[in-house]
């Protein structure tokens, strides 16, 4: 699948560009924009060829696409594969990460990476093929890789500082949901579940929110969902209703739009990205 970019994104004005791309289990999602100036975000996404492993899919994209071989300010590799843990910082050894993350998935994946999220004094350890990995590693210049998760984590933990409630965090995905939970600054659940449809997410959501204590009627749950998952995030609030009072969409940072229209149907993880480099 074949995508373009804007204009104004030329291979001598690349190097103004932060550019990330978003690995997800069915393709990815490419974004790019210039710090600090109006309109310089766009975002594509694309599908890949399930005949193919994902390492090759990548492959074939990267070389169909010559805008990837350009040279950006920063490129950001951002995982958002289910195969994670995350594991305090006290019992970390990064020589051991493999163990973690392979004493909870029985086919942990061929690379293993971790970050370190300050906010929580842990390591979030996971999976990524080791063909994509390697690829990104030579083909892009100094690309950090990071986790959809780590990037979510502080900016739901600095939200939840501010709330005199206990906050849910829910983001729909193609066949699964992550989900949050903050007592004010304390991170008390996290975990992303499979998901087969609307009905599921809303078994899962009121188990978690009961087995953590929360409130229904004082307590908030924010919902993010974009794409064609926004249609599943409408439906989910509709049927969180009778249930609990305080079921929102999620919001972002009205500054956030500053960059462009298309902010507004980015996935979540990249938005608290790009604040990260506001």
């Amino acid at each position: 699948m074949l995508i373009s970019v804007p204009d104004a994104l030329t291979i001598n004005h690349s190097d103004k560009y932060i550019m990330s791309i978003r690995l997800q289990p069915d393709g990815l999602s490419f974004s790019a924009y210039i710090p600090f100036v109006p309109g310089s975000f766009f975002i594509r996404r694309a599908e890949f060829n399930h005949a193919l492993s994902y390492g090759e899919a990548f492959k074939e994209f990267f070389y169909a696409h010559d805008f990837l071989t350009w040279s950006y300010r920063k490129v950001y590799i951002v995982v958002d594969f289910p195969q994670y843990t995350m594991v305090p910082g006290r019992v970390f050894d990064e020589k051991q990460q493999e163990e973690f993350l392979s004493f909870h998935f029985s086919r942990p994946e061929s690379r293993c990476l971790h970050d370190e999220v300050s906010e929580e004094d842990m390591r979030l350890v996971y999976g990524i093929d080791n063909d994509t990995y390697e690829f990104c590693a030579r083909s892009f210049i100094a690309p950090t890789f990071v986790h959809s998760l780590s990037l979510l984590i502080p900016f739901w933990k600095k939200q939840s500082m501010a709330s005199a409630t206990a906050n849910m965090y829910a983001v729909v995905s193609s066949g699964r949901i992550t989900v949050c939970c903050y007592r004010q600054d304390k991170l008390v659940f996290a975990n992303t579940l499979s998901v087969g449809n609307v009905q599921d997410m809303l078994y899962y959501l009121l188990s978690i929110w009961r087995a953590t204590g929360m409130d229904q009627h004082t307590d908030q749950l924010f919902l993010y969902g974009d794409g064609e998952e926004g249609q599943a995030k409408s439906e989910l609030l509709e049927a969180l209703a009778p249930y609990l009072r305080q079921a929102e969409a999620g919001g972002i940072p009205s500054d956030i739009y500053l960059l462009g229209d298309e902010i507004a149907h980015t996935p979540i993880d990249l938005i608290a990205l790009s604040l990260c480099e506001s």
